[in-house]
């Protein structure tokens, strides 16, 4: 703000004239030591301080006024600034807040905010913006210090997960900027609210998933059953040995019973990192390892893999940075791929009539400042007209019935959430190379 002191105001002060006394005095003419000469002298330079006091004064009023007038400019130019942008913020679309940059305090917000929320404009502010949710990277939320190179005024730009006053959800995306309030720093936070995308990609994912799961569900029941089995020949044991009145060692019985604990949590194992699998995901991001979603997957697709004479190869890097995901829609990535590429290697058996070489090659490594998780398969390749389309919703090549078409779109649309990337590489008749790229945490 220009305050009206710093107007530079020329101002011409007056000039203080030197009284020059006659050479004599007119009462006695003496030049030096006349008594009325002093008196004399002493009036004359008081009505020229009374004067030069007087134009003084004349000049601080007229400045005094100047500066009035400067500053009431100034404040109508303000109050016009401020009006305009009041206007501005009170009739935008989407919810805005101005908080407090130390502690997230609730400055102001406008009607838009408060018709979102369901709140009153006394119940909100006073209170954080982070009482009203959560962000997808909980650690970060927004800045607790407004920093001083801020220049393009954007700090943070992710989703967050608040509750109206009622209860019900709602995701918005945040984009937050500094600014001056009320002669202080703050923060204004503009709120798009993207709940209606966010729940239609959620339904959408778990519909993958679910047919995912259907998909695997024979392996599933196949991996479920040595477990079973194990415990019922150990059950079928010890039943014989009392049917025939033999009797049964304690070492023996130990020995059952701990191979029948062994697969009573192999069981459980597997069911656990179903349910985990099917669950409906959070929008969380966090860190971790692309290494572990690859083992978790891993976990469950590879006993079909083996079942399908597909010789899995992987060359996972022991020293990979984190990335910032959400492990259940990684692996719903990774699902995907590995699927795909599974049906690519059964594809290129059945057109070529004879059995090739089955393999399914998952590496991953660092490439500069990206963390690179590759599948790769020896199948039956992906044509030049279709290398563009694969990403499209429902763009598919497999028979009616085996396919949707959402699974590349799906994993298209997850890892350029997070920041990523997705390189394909493929030769007709040799198989398909996908490269996923991510940045480090």
């Amino acid at each position: 703000m220009v305050h009206a002191s710093n107007i530079p105001i020329q101002i011409q002060m007056p000039m203080r004239t030197t009284y020059r006394w006659p050479n004599r005095c007119r009462y006695c003419q003496d030049r030096e030591n006349c008594p009325v000469q002093d008196l004399v002298m002493e009036n004359e330079i008081l009505k020229e301080e009374i004067r030069v006091s007087r134009e003084s004064a004349e000049i601080t009023a007229s400045l005094v006024v100047k500066q009035f007038e400067a500053t009431e400019r100034i404040l109508h130019r303000y109050q016009v600034a401020e009006e305009k942008y009041r206007s501005l913020f009170d009739s935008g679309p989407n919810p805005i807040f101005v908080l407090e940059p130390t502690d997230q305090r609730i400055l102001d917000v406008n009607p838009a905010a408060l018709a979102a929320y369901g709140y009153t404009k006394k119940e909100l502010l006073g209170r954080t913006f982070g009482e009203l949710g959560e962000f997808e990277i909980p650690e970060f939320g927004l800045k607790s210090e407004v920093p001083s190179d801020w220049t393009d005024g954007c700090v943070i730009h992710q989703k967050a997960r608040h509750a109206k006053k009622d209860g019900t959800p709602i995701y918005i995306r945040v984009k937050a900027c500094p600014i001056t309030y009320q002669e202080r720093e703050a923060l204004i936070v503009g709120a798009t609210d993207v709940t209606e995308a966010i729940e239609r990609d959620a339904q959408v994912f778990q519909s993958s998933k679910m047919r995912t799961l259907g998909e695997m569900s024979a392996g599933m029941a196949h991996e479920l059953t040595q477990p079973l089995n194990a415990i019922k020949i150990g059950n079928d044991y010890l039943r014989l040995k009392i049917q025939k009145g033999q009797e049964i060692s304690s070492s023996e019985i130990i020995k059952i019973s701990t191979a029948v604990a062994e697969q009573v949590q192999r069981a459980t194992d597997i069911i656990n990192r179903l349910r985990a699998f099917g669950r409906k995901p959070d929008f969380k991001k966090q860190p971790l390892n692309i290494n572990d979603i690859v083992k978790n997957v891993l976990k469950i697709i590879g006993n079909q893999l083996s079942l399908a004479n597909i010789n899995l190869i992987y060359d996972l890097s022991a020293d990979l940075p984190p990335i910032m995901a959400n492990p259940n829609h990684l692996e719903q990535v990774l699902f995907n791929l590995v699927t795909n590429a599974r049906d690519a290697i059964g594809q290129e058996a059945e057109d070529v009539g004879e059995e090739r070489l089955r393999e399914l090659i998952i590496e991953t490594y660092t490439e500069k400042e990206m963390v690179v998780c590759a599948v790769a398969d020896t199948g039956a390749g992906i044509a030049d007209e279709n290398r563009d389309k694969i990403f499209e919703p429902f763009f598919t090549t497999k028979e009616v019935g085996k396919g949707m078409g959402l699974g590349l779109a799906i994993t298209y649309g997850i890892v350029r959430d997070y920041g990523g990337n997705i390189i394909v590489k493929s030769k007709v008749g040799k198989g398909t190379r996908f490269e996923l790229r991510f940045p480090k945490a």
